[in-house]
């Protein structure tokens, strides 16, 4: 049930995409993400940046945009008619968005950049932004069970930032979810605007005004903590039994509302009282050469009837006043919170939150270290890869935000047909070096040989997380196996859901997120990811430090 509800959601979203101004091409085009016929559709990896003389052989227009607009491929049709140019939309997570437009080389691999925010741009790749202009918005709220927000009252009163964490420090608590400002827009508004409302002592806000304990209060609600808006929505429609609403833009809410039998308990949009900072989904320039399309394109965009139609089928708050509120959308007017960072403060915010803030993680990383590992040098791949979670990219904010922060627990577990060794690494601010060196000397002594027994490794990471966990509450617990191929001795997947399935439901909410790489395109994997509600990151074409700099967002 919960697997054919989640596929209906997925195609009622993109059969709602296909009844727009885009006609029988955007419907043509819903088929095809519906069928996985678009690369864009598949959310387990994104498609590498083309090389130059494929992105401008057609001297198509190149919309580099966040992974959470999507839904929005369906206006292809007519931005291209506007600006009498051909149209390729890329995909993209908005870190990666800031490193791929502060590259020297930007204005020759895309034009424009659609994020959901302005934030990460604005502050992280200053100067290479020409022109933006906000098309839509969509403020913060609190998606609440009806029950909750009627037990606290929220269903008639507004809660403010500091009434939800008052809330959530209770023994009964809130179990929420909530993104990640490390790999997300939503994530990152939801800090600044938390950080904002519970009484900064700066202005514009500073790393200093993170040290609130309201802040820790607030995030210590945060049962699941995603990496992007649309894989949270989706986690949540799985697991609504578990938790009791998400912190998301408003329109994320209205729009999992929306879809038939998608969830149970339809969520209350409890607005928040001090308000937010609102997402603005601007479209920026970044090619000069491309201005005058770019202004026929947002022209278009703004027009009354293409306005119009977003809210309906988005429920997004258009931003031409001509444009009457929809139903859902018209008795609330919330507040909007203008809360930047200082200059270069926002980097250090993050990570900051990494460090002090978020429930910290408890990270089984399970190495597949088998015969195969020889081939085409991946034993040093992995190894290299690796260093990322020690920092050893520094060059990227991609690359930067992936070191583990403090706080953190790492368990490193390598394997062939067995369990060949282990390390359990503490990352507190006293430990940190002591504990980087141990990750180090571990990585390079591992060498390949044997078989693959990658149920047998599983079943015993999550054992042992389940056993750390009694020990060591105030952790969440995350499996990451990286592996290039498939399973060959001990149990199967059958067998490995057999046992997953007969623990208590309390003991199965520890998610694992498969990485693949070599030539392998595993399915049973990607159940696995399916069975825990975690998700598959492919590295094929991409590089595996690429890919473990994204699984970071989702720990």
């Amino acid at each position: 049930m919960i697997v054919f509800r989640s596929f209906l959601v997925f195609l009622v979203v993109k059969f709602r995409a296909a009844c727009s101004v885009g006609g029988i091409f955007g419907l043509c085009l819903a088929l095809g993400l519906m069928l996985g016929l678009v690369p864009g559709c598949d959310r387990s990896k994104s498609a590498p940046a083309p090389d130059e003389d494929q992105a401008r052989q057609d001297d198509a227009l190149v919309i580099l945009a966040s992974d959470d607009l999507k839904n929005l491929s369906y206006l292809q049709p007519g931005i291209e008619a506007a600006t009498g140019r051909k149209v390729r939309f890329e995909y993209s997570r908005v870190v990666d968005m800031v490193d791929r437009v502060n590259a020297p080389d930007a204005a020759q691999q895309f034009d424009m950049v659609w994020p959901t925010s302005h934030v990460y741009l604005q502050d992280l790749a200053a100067g290479k932004i020409i022109v933006s202009d906000s098309i839509l918005r969509s403020p913060l709220v609190l998606g609440l069970k009806h029950e909750r927000a009627e037990e606290l009252g929220w269903d008639k009163h507004a809660p403010s930032w500091a009434e939800i964490a008052q809330v959530a420090r209770r023994e009964e608590g809130l179990n929420l979810g909530m993104a990640n400002p490390a790999g997300s827009e939503v994530g990152l508004l939801e800090l600044l605007s938390a950080t904002a409302a519970f009484g900064a002592q700066h202005e514009p806000l500073d790393v200093a005004d993170l040290d609130n304990p309201k802040l820790k209060n607030f995030y210590a609600a945060a049962k699941l903590l995603g990496g992007g808006g649309i894989w949270l929505s989706d986690v949540y429609s799985k697991e609504e039994d578990r938790l009791d609403g998400i912190i998301t833009y408003e329109s994320s809410v209205l729009a999992l509302n929306a879809v038939p039998d998608a969830l149970d308990d339809p969520l209350a949009v409890v607005h928040i009282r001090d308000g937010s900072i609102h997402a603005d989904f601007p479209l920026m320039l970044v090619n000069p050469a491309r201005r005058r399309e770019y202004d026929k394109a947002v022209a278009w965009l703004r027009r009354k009837a293409v306005q119009e139609d977003l809210m309906e089928k988005t429920f997004r708050r258009p931003v031409n006043s001509q444009v009457a509120l929809s139903a859902p959308l018209s008795h609330d007017r919330p507040e909007q919170l203008v809360a930047p960072a200082k200059p270069a403060m926002l980097e250090p915010m993050i990570r900051e939150f990494g460090d002090k803030v978020r429930l910290p993680a408890h990270s089984y990383f399970l190495l597949d270290v088998s015969g195969s590992m020889a081939e085409d040098g991946r034993i040093d791949q992995l190894k290299s890869a690796l260093g990322v979670l020690v920092g050893s990219n520094q060059t990227t904010l991609a690359g930067r935000l992936a070191r583990i922060p403090q706080r953190e627990k790492l368990d490193l577990l390598s394997f062939d047909s067995k369990l060949q060794s282990e390390v359990s690494l503490d990352f507190s601010a006293p430990n940190y070096a002591a504990a980087t060196e141990q990750f180090q000397q571990y990585v390079d002594s591992l060498q390949p040989k044997g078989g693959t027994a990658t149920y047998d490794a599983l079943q015993a990471a999550y054992q042992r997380a389940l056993k750390d966990r009694k020990k060591q509450p105030g952790y969440r617990a995350v499996i990451v196996l990286i592996t290039d191929g498939h399973n060959a001795s001990g149990q199967n997947l059958e067998a490995f859901r057999d046992w997953l399935q007969s623990l208590p439901d309390t003991s199965q909410d520890i998610r694992v997120f498969p990485v693949l790489f070599g030539d392998v395109e595993d399915q049973d994997m990607k159940e696995v990811a399916a069975l825990t509600h975690g998700r598959v990151f492919n590295a094929t074409g991409v590089g595996l430090d690429r890919m473990l700099e994204r699984v970071r967002a989702y720990q």
